[in-house]
């Protein structure tokens, strides 16, 4: 499969194709039952050598990174698998941070943001709960809280809040392995953060995810949930997009 991924990506002629073949890869990666270290390494290799084509698109470098942060999910407690794929990731990120960032004067593209600088905060689509709660629309943990938080439905958000906990859990039965999933549950939060009758016991949660995730005790955090996590927790400032839109356009300047 290696040596078919290497002759048959660069001579895909579009970039649709190309990001249909790296999402399989990399479901074919997450999906193999074992995977021998030694491998691992050259498939971590080969997926960061895709960051280099000077086309690849934001949605094409957002599958790449998503993938291998996927991957050190699943291979959790494996030393001598994740320390390989973190040793991949670490090289492309900083290739990454050499980006020109002139061309994105307000931050980074959605997913990218959240994962290479998630120190800025929420991309402004994941702050505009519409469009976070169409994400959450397939995701059976969390799309119900996600109308509830969009209804104001207040019992059935206090009963199910702490949900979320569970995306972050080390147990494996328990653990979110999608990256991409376990952003959004962090936007959750935020939005939760800021919905009155909730927001008090949604901050808490998001300390209490924190503290225990530097604890080790039940809960795990990539590096990049860690840093997004205390930004919305800590920055209270920064509104969901409709409610800054709104405060702004009644208040006297």
């Amino acid at each position: 499969m290696l040596s078919y991924f290497k002759t048959h990506y660069s001579r895909l002629p579009s970039r649709w194709e190309k990001k249909v073949f790296l999402r399989q890869s990399i479901s074919y990666l997450v999906g193999a039952k074992s995977i021998s270290p030694e491998l691992l390494k050259l498939w971590t290799d080969e997926l960061g050598k895709t960051l280099n084509d000077e086309s690849i698109d934001q949605e094409e470098i957002a599958t790449v990174l998503y993938g291998l942060h996927t991957l050190i999910l699943k291979n959790h407690g494996q030393d001598d698998h994740t320390n390989v794929i973190q040793s991949s990731l670490n090289e492309c990120m900083a290739n990454l941070r050499n980006w020109d960032r002139s061309q994105f004067p307000d931050g980074l593209p959605l997913w990218n943001q959240e994962i290479i600088t998630p120190q800025d905060g929420l991309s402004d689509q994941l702050r505009k709960y519409d469009f976070l709660a169409t994400k959450l629309l397939g995701e059976p943990r969390l799309h119900q809280l996600s109308a509830a938080i969009a209804h104001q439905v207040v019992d059935y958000v206090w009963a199910h809040l702490t949900d979320i906990r569970q995306i972050f859990s080390v147990e494996r039965e328990l653990r979110e392995l999608s990256s991409y999933t376990r952003v959004a549950a962090i936007a959750l939060l935020f939005h939760a953060m800021h919905l009155h009758e909730v927001s008090s016991m949604a901050q808490k949660l998001a300390q209490s995810i924190i503290e225990d995730a530097e604890r080790q005790e039940g809960v795990f955090l990539l590096e990049h949930e860690k840093a997004l996590l205390k930004k919305v927790l800590n920055d209270e400032e920064v509104l969901p997009i409709e409610e800054q839109e709104q405060e702004t356009a009644v208040s006297p300047r």
